[in-house]
């Protein structure tokens, strides 16, 4: 694994305070009121050239609203996206479309990113169209069968005139990665991407996304519910709250070392491989809806976490360094320092 490097000339992307609000209606005593549900909201990090950095947490924490604001799929409500040292949120709707060759992104369901009417041949080459990169059909086909070969799509002659109701998850999910590729960006959102691979395909396409990162020096964002996932791929792993960072730090120091309390319930709920191990209950309460959830003046984590206090409810937690790229945000993490001073 690559380790991560500080250097502001070696930054892909900057995330700063970054936000996406969704207003959301409800209707209370015969009255209409408007609730904002916080999906992402004012999280701040960077991704250094060569880097994958992992996303982890629960259906619904704002992993996916998160790489779109990043992508400008969706409009954010607050904050910074520079890539480059060009902000994202600032950039007219023209020089966005020319940014995307430089930030793609792969899709979780590579069943519904891929238009089933075109044949593999077809859906690259219609990229590489879109974005103007040849001048004749024979440069367009040597590129496909170069981009289909480096995927492990072979023999290319098997798979250039196929489409997709004629192939495997694994299979098409090479195609997404191609069709990415192919254009040779320096950053690239992996949204879950092998959540709905079986299980005996996904390492080939995990391999795959680590060549891809090896050959072409690509930063990543790699999203995920897959703790197992994350730690074969990513060099750090953020893990995330009901729109918040709530622990971020190198992948093996996260999984080996978790301070924040939603970190550990998250390991404490991987199975074991045994059938004999008792299942304990998880160190956490019982969930509640994400909405109130996100209307907390307080900590996100405090309605379940088993360590709250009444500083939990009115204040959010800054972060705490544990390690020299190592921090969690919690305030019991902050009561522990102060004693050990």
């Amino acid at each position: 694994m690559q380790q991560n490097n500080e250097s502001v000339n070696d930054l892909v992307l900057k995330v700063r305070n970054l936000k996406k609000y969704f207003p959301i209606k409800n209707k209370k005593d015969g009255k209409k009121t408007k609730t904002l549900l916080k999906a992402v909201d004012d999280i701040s990090f960077d991704v250094a050239r060569g880097e994958i950095l992992g996303f982890v947490g629960e259906s619904g924490c704002g992993k996916s609203t998160m790489s779109r604001t990043i992508l400008r799929l969706i409009t954010p409500t607050g904050g910074k996206v520079i890539h480059h040292g060009e902000n994202l949120a600032e950039i007219s709707s023209e020089e966005m479309r020319k940014k995307r060759k430089s930030m793609q992104m792969i899709f979780q369901d590579p069943f519904g990113s891929i238009n089933p009417r075109r044949s593999v041949s077809e859906t690259i080459r219609m990229v590489l169209r879109i974005h103007k990169m040849c001048e004749t059909t024979a440069e367009e086909d040597a590129i496909i069968r170069k981009i289909l070969e480096e995927v492990g799509l072979t023999p290319v002659e098997t798979f250039w005139d196929k489409f997709p109701a004629m192939m495997s998850g694994g299979q098409l999910q090479r195609v997404s990665m191609a069709r990415v590729l192919v254009l040779q960006p320096d950053f690239i959102i992996a949204d879950e991407p092998v959540s709905m691979l079986d299980v005996s395909v996904r390492i080939g396409v995990l391999d795959l996304l680590l060549k891809m990162r090896e050959m072409h020096n690509i930063s990543f964002i790699y999203i995920t519910h897959d703790l197992a996932t994350a730690r074969y791929v990513c060099d750090r792993i953020a893990i995330m709250y009901m729109g918040r960072i709530v622990e971020i730090g190198p992948a093996e120091e996260i999984l080996s070392n978790p301070c924040h309390p939603y970190t550990k319930a998250l390991i404490a709920a991987v199975p074991e491989p045994d059938p004999f191990i008792e299942i304990e209950e998880l160190p956490i309460k019982e969930f509640t809806s994400g909405i109130s959830g996100a209307e907390a003046a307080g900590c996100r984590f405090y309605p379940r976490c088993p360590q709250g206090m009444e500083k939990c409810m009115k204040e959010v937690p800054d972060f705490t360094e544990i390690g020299e790229i190592h921090k969690a945000a919690c305030f019991a993490l902050e009561s522990e320092s102060a004693s050990v001073l």
